[in-house]
């Protein structure tokens, strides 16, 4: 399993649903049924609440899984990433 915002790097903390308040450091730790995981570099961005830079962060997985789609922007995949890490990850942490 790798990081849920980038896809890359060992993780290194578990944020647990609903909320995604609550962090612990292992898998065995997590006590709901949805966990959202950080690797180092995601969870620095994070405590920054460096919103653009970890949605950023998304586009290194798309070049590494294929690239990007015939007529998409990066700063399309970012804008997008953004807007879905606002609707999920941070409104959730923010209720």
């Amino acid at each position: 399993m790798g990081c849920s915002f980038c896809g890359d790097g060992a993780v290194v903390v578990w944020f647990e649903g609903p909320d995604f308040r609550n962090a612990v450091d292992s898998a065995e730790k997590v006590g709901s049924d949805e966990a959202i995981t950080a690797c180092a570099t995601c969870l620095a961005l994070i405590e920054a609440n460096d919103r653009d830079a970890l949605a950023a962060r998304e586009l290194g997985r798309q070049r590494r899984t294929g690239g990007l789609k015939p007529g998409v922007t990066e700063q399309l995949v970012i804008q997008s990433k953004r807007r879905h890490l606002e609707d999920t990850f941070w409104a959730a942490r923010s209720r």
